[in-house]
C-alpha cells in the first residue's frame, strides 16, 4: 500500500502518534455476525444455558470495557486476557483500529444485551474495574470473539490466565487471516507500516536519509515509534512486534536501515577525508605559493642590491677615468710650459794647504809613537787613535 504524503511528512514523534493512532476505513470485523449473533441468541436463549453471573450490557465504553447492570448497581467490567487499541484514556491518544474495535464489541453487546460473567483468580484491577470473561446466550466468549476479528491481541496479567488459551487461539485465526490489526490494506496497522518501509528501502540511497519527507525518513521514524512504545501502556502493540511473522520483517528493516545508516557514515567518512585532503592540498599550494612569492622578493632584493652595486662601480670606473683625463691634461699642459734653467752649482771651497814643516811623530804624547819598528805585542793607543805604546 502507497504511504500517504500526510504519512510520509510524519517525524519521528508524530510517527508514535500516527502508530497507534486510528485510521478510516471499513471495520475489520465487517465479515463478523454480531447482530445475527444477538438473533440466534434471542431465538435460543430458552434452550441454551447462559454462562456464568447474569448481567445486562449498559454500554460499551471501548473496545475491551463495557458497563453492566449486576445486583442493581451498574459495575464497569474490564475483558480478561484481550487489549484494544486506546480510545478512551485521556492520558493516551486513539490508536490505530481503536473506534473500530469499540465498534465491534458495540455490535456484539449493544444495549439490553444479556451477558454471563466468569472470573479468575483476581476480580478486580488497580481501577478497580471488575475482571470476566464475558459470554453471550450461545455460549460465545466476547474476549476471544474480539481476538479472532483481530481488533485485540492476547493479555496476561498474572495470575489470571484463565480465558488466555482461547483468545490465543482466536488470535491465531486473525494473524493467518490477516485480519484487523494484522491487515496490510489498513495504512495504521504495523504490517502496513513494515510493508511501507520495506518497499521504501528496496533501492534506497545514503542520500535517501537526508530528506526528511521521504519514505526513508518514514521507515527510520517507524522504527523510532516502535521503540518509544511502552509496553505496559500499549501492550497490543508490543505483542503485534513480537509476532514471529512480523518480528523477522522488522528485523530485516532494521537491518536495512542500519546498512544504509552506516553506508551514509561511510559515505561521510570519505567526503570528510576527501575534504581534509582537498584542504591540505590547497595548503600545500598555499604555503607553495608563499615560498615562491618569497624567492621572488628575494631574487628582486638580490637583483636590485646588483644593479645598485654595478652602479658603484661604473660611477668609480667612470671617475678614474675622469681623474685619468685630467691627469693627461694637467700633464699636457705641464709639457707645453719650457722648464726654468738649472741654478749653477756652487764652486767647492779651497782645501787649506798642508803643513809641510809638520812631522807626524813629533806630533805623538810622551811614551807614544807612531810606529815602533819591529813590535808585534800588545799596544795601548792614546786618544785619537794615531799613537801608541806597548802594553
Amino acid at each position: 500500500m502507497t504511504p500517504s504524503p500526510a504519512f510520509l511528512r510524519l517525524g519521528a514523534s508524530a510517527l508514535v502518534l500516527s502508530l497507534l493512532t486510528a485510521c478510516g476505513g471499513t471495520a475489520a470485523s465487517s465479515n463478523a455476525t454480531p447482530s445475527s449473533n444477538s438473533s440466534q441468541a434471542a431465538e435460543t436463549s430458552a434452550a441454551a444455558e447462559l454462562r456464568g453471573e447474569r448481567a445486562v450490557v449498559e454500554r460499551v465504553i471501548d473496545g475491551d470495557t463495557v458497563d453492566v447492570r449486576l445486583g442493581g448497581e451498574v459495575v464497569r467490567v474490564r475483558l480478561l486476557n484481550i487489549d484494544t487499541p486506546e480510545t478512551k484514556d485521556p492520558n493516551e491518544i486513539v490508536e490505530c483500529l481503536g473506534p473500530e474495535a469499540t465498534a465491534l464489541l458495540e455490535e456484539l453487546l449493544p444495549p439490553g444485551t444479556v451477558v454471563g460473567l466468569e472470573y479468575d483468580q483476581e476480580r478486580t484491577d488497580s481501577y478497580g474495574r471488575t475482571l470476566a470473561g464475558v459470554f453471550l446466550q450461545d455460549g460465545t466468549l466476547v474476549n476471544a470473539e474480539i481476538a479472532r476479528q483481530g481488533l485485540g491481541t492476547p493479555l496476561y496479567i498474572a495470575p489470571n490466565d484463565r480465558f488466555l488459551p482461547p483468545v490465543e487461539e482466536a488470535f491465531a485465526e486473525a494473524e493467518q487471516q490477516q485480519a484487523g490489526l494484522l491487515d496490510p490494506a489498513h495504512g495504521c496497522t504495523i504490517p502496513a507500516r513494515v510493508q511501507q518501509a520495506t518497499t521504501a528501502l528496496a533501492d534506497a540511497a545514503p542520500a535517501n536519509l537526508d530528506d526528511a519527507t521521504g519514505e526513508v525518513a518514514a521507515a527510520v521514524a517507524f522504527l523510532a515509534a516502535l521503540d518509544a512504545v511502552d509496553g505496559d501502556a500499549h501492550p497490543h502493540v508490543r505483542h503485534l512486534v513480537g509476532l514471529p511473522s512480523l518480528e523477522g520483517r522488522i528485523a530485516g528493516v532494521r537491518g536495512d536501515i542500519t546498512a544504509l545508516q552506516e553506508r551514509a557514515a561511510a559515505q561521510r567518512r570519505a567526503a570528510e577525508a576527501e575534504a581534509a585532503r582537498q584542504a591540505e592540498a590547497e595548503e600545500e599550494q598555499r604555503r607553495e605559493a608563499e615560498a615562491e612569492a618569497a624567492r621572488q622578493a628575494e631574487a628582486a632584493r638580490q637583483a636590485e642590491a646588483a644593479r645598485q652595486a654595478e652602479a658603484v662601480r661604473q660611477a668609480e670606473v667612470a671617475r678614474q677615468t675622469e681623474a685619468a683625463r685630467q691627469a693627461a691634461v694637467d700633464a699636457a699642459n705641464r709639457a707645453a710650459v719650457p722648464a726654468p734653467a738649472p741654478a749653477p752649482a756652487p764652486a767647492p771651497a779651497p782645501k787649506p794647504a798642508p803643513n809641510p814643516g809638520a812631522n807626524i811623530v813629533d806630533q805623538a804624547p810622551p811614551g807614544y809613537s807612531a810606529e815602533i819598528p819591529g813590535y808585534t805585542g800588545p799596544r795601548c793607543y792614546a786618544p785619537g787613535g794615531k799613537f801608541y805604546k806597548p802594553c
